[in-house]
């Protein structure tokens, strides 16, 4: 019996690792949001999204929706589930062929959107609410997105491919060094 219970207890391997996506805004102008994304606590790259307008995934759908400037409003603040599936998307943004279709990284379920994804792209006009990569950043801009999405997509597919829950969280980071670069302000992390 001892040896049974002993069995039991050493059942913790089969629970499933969980990727951890946090998407860190740092940098907010009249048109982007500039931020970090980390992978399970390890900086990855810089990334790039539509205007932050103080959403929160808390806030009800009409809230949301009030506030919401369509194609140019960063996801409300929140954690969301980030699958890997088909998309319809016709240009080249970072796609792989997985199984004959073309598939990029998703965020669902984001109350008021439909369609959030993880993709190429280097200015704000590109994103439309999605989430942009990039190895390097600018005032409403970000540089070598393609190199940065191959190198997240690779991480989230060995995930996936594991069957490991993978999640994202935005946050806002507010900067204590609030000098400013043109338009850019630096704001530091919320306690």
């Amino acid at each position: 019996m001892a040896s049974a219970r002993n069995g039991w207890r050493n059942l913790n391997f089969l629970k499933l690792r969980t990727m951890q996506l946090t998407v860190k805004r740092k940098y907010f102008t009249n048109e982007s949001t500039i931020g970090e994304l980390y992978i399970d606590g390890v900086f990855e790259c810089f990334t790039l999204e539509d205007k932050d307008r103080e959403l929160e995934d808390s806030m009800l759908l009409n809230e949301i929706n009030e506030k919401k400037v369509f194609g140019k409003t960063a996801v409300p603040r929140g954690t969301y589930k980030v699958t890997v599936s088909t998309t319809g998307i016709i240009p080249d943004v970072g796609q792989r062929l997985i199984n004959g279709t073309k598939q990029l990284p998703g965020i669902d379920p984001v109350k008021g959107y439909a369609g959030i994804r993880i993709h190429v792209g280097n200015k704000a006009t590109h994103t439309e609410g999605c989430l942009l990569c990039g190895r390097s950043k600018d005032i409403n801009s970000i540089g070598e997105s393609r190199l940065a999405l191959n190198n997240v997509f690779d991480k989230i597919l060995v995930a996936w491919n594991k069957k490991e829950a993978i999640s994202i969280t935005y946050v806002k980071e507010v900067v204590t060094d609030t000098r400013q670069t043109d338009s850019v302000t630096k704001v530091n992390p919320i306690a």
